[in-house]
C-alpha cells in the first residue's frame, strides 16, 4: 500500500519512489515483460478506472500496439530498448498506435492503480508514467499516461536529433535498419509541469 489512504492526493512521485524501494528494484537488471504482465496491467488499469472510463478496450487486452516487427533487448547505460528485427525503408511508415495507453483522469486513480500491483511493476509503471495534454489550449485535459505495451521502453533521444527516427506520432522521420534501436523525442509529446498539474510534483 502505499499510504494509508490510496484514495488522497497526497505523496509525490519520490515519496511513491521511496515507499516501493524503487532504488532496489533498480539495483538490480529488471526483466523484459511477458504477454501475461501486460496483461495483468491492463487488467488491473480496467478494474481500477471501469470498463466506461478504461481507455483500453477490454475486448483486446491480449494484443499489442506495435504494429512492426520489433523486440525489446537490454541497452547499455540506458536499460531496455526497442529494436527493429527487419529494414523499413518507408519514410512516415507508422510504427506503434496508442490502443493500449492507459490514461487516469486524476491522482486518485493513478495511485490506485499503482497500489493494486506487484511493487517491483510499480516502479516500472513510475518510470513509464508521463504527462500529456490532449488540448494544448485546455489544461483540463492534461493526463497521466501509460503505454502498457512494448512502446514504454522506446528510449527519448541522448544528445541530438540526429539519433531520432520516430516523431512524436511514431511515424519514422527516415529509412529505420534492421537492429536499430528506435528513438523519439519525449519533449514533443510530454507536458512540461504536468505532475503539478496532478499534485504528483515534490515542489508544488
Amino acid at each position: 500500500m502505499i499510504s494509508d489512504n490510496v484514495n488522497s492526493y497526497e505523496g509525490s512521485l519520490n515519496v511513491m519512489w521511496l515507499e516501493f524501494e524503487c532504488e532496489e528494484v533498480f539495483s538490480e537488471q529488471r526483466p523484459i515483460p511477458d504477454n501475461a504482465t501486460w496483461m495483468l496491467l491492463r487488467g488491473a488499469y480496467v478494474a481500477t478506472v471501469g470498463r466506461q472510463f478504461s481507455s483500453i478496450g477490454y475486448g483486446t487486452i491480449g494484443a499489442d500496439g506495435v504494429l512492426v516487427r520489433v523486440k525489446v533487448d537490454y541497452v547499455p547505460g540506458k536499460g531496455r530498448g526497442v529494436f527493429a528485427l527487419e529494414d523499413m525503408p518507408e519514410e512516415g511508415t507508422h510504427v506503434w498506435d496508442a490502443l493500449y495507453t492507459a490514461r487516469f483522469p486524476s491522482a486518485i486513480e493513478y495511485r490506485r492503480f499503482l497500489a493494486s500491483i506487484p511493487e517491483d511493476l510499480a516502479c516500472d509503471v513510475l518510470i513509464w508514467s508521463y504527462v500529456e495534454r490532449s488540448n494544448y489550449k485546455d489544461p483540463s485535459s492534461s493526463r497521466v499516461s501509460l503505454d502498457l505495451d512494448a512502446c514504454s521502453f522506446m528510449n527519448n533521444i541522448m544528445d541530438n536529433l540526429e539519433d531520432q527516427n520516430l516523431a512524436n506520432n511514431y511515424r519514422m522521420t527516415r529509412h529505420i535498419w534492421a537492429g536499430e534501436e528506435l528513438i523519439v523525442n519525449y519533449e514533443e509529446f510530454v507536458e512540461e509541469g504536468g505532475w503539478e498539474h496532478f499534485g504528483l510534483a515534490d515542489y508544488q
